[in-house]
């Protein structure tokens, strides 16, 4: 009895500590940061394009950023922004989501994609889009991936129908241990245990 409740105790922290791990920078781990990129921004001069960044779980509260051909965006890690355009004459540096002319498109992100254990090289991600004018609208098209690591190269992906492919330098053993395996498995242990108490009531 004793034996099993330290048993789920200890595979309840280790599911905790794995959890934390998604908020918190651990030692010896780095962040990944975002970037993206627009390459024929400078087509449309009649028009602004920005981003909305919304906090976390609460829509009501925004901020508004501009978007450039290159973009490095920098924000809370829980916030999500969304990117728009619209005419210039209607643009105000107090806009809101549901201005008038307001056009969505459909491309939202985080200013970092995900922390990594030191031992990884890489350290950043841009997507790179292009503007594509549709019947009656507008959209941002993914072009290509470029992954940037930690000795100065860089290599580029082609995205094709929409799937960004991974990196070749990509997670090593030991993060895939720590952050999937080992969650996995103490989460079905711990569903185990579970069940066996029950049955043996």
């Amino acid at each position: 009895m004793k034996k099993d409740v330290f048993i789920v105790v200890f595979l309840s922290v280790l599911l905790c500590l794995s959890s934390a791990s998604a908020d918190v920078i651990l030692p010896g781990e780095h962040a990944v940061k975002y970037s993206f990129e627009i390459t024929n921004i400078n087509s449309y001069p009649d028009y602004v394009f920005f981003y909305f960044i919304m906090g976390p779980g609460d829509d009501s509260f925004f901020k508004v950023e501009r978007i450039s051909e290159v973009n490095e965006p920098s924000f809370y890690k829980f916030s999500t922004a969304k990117a728009y355009m619209i005419k210039s004459n209607l643009f105000n540096d107090n806009i809101i989501p549901n201005t008038a002319g307001i056009i969505d498109l459909n491309f939202s992100f985080n200013s970092q994609v995900s922390y990594v254990g030191d031992e990884n090289p890489l350290i950043k991600v841009r997507d790179v889009f292009e503007i594509v004018q549709t019947i009656d609208s507008f959209k941002l098209e993914p072009k290509k991936v470029i992954y940037y690591y930690n000795d100065g190269t860089s290599e580029e992906k082609i995205i094709q129908n929409g799937k960004k492919s991974e990196p070749s330098r990509n997670l090593t053993l030991a993060y895939v241990m720590i952050y999937f395996l080992i969650p996995i498995i103490a989460l079905l242990a711990l569903v185990y245990l579970l069940i066996r108490r029950k049955n043996e009531k």
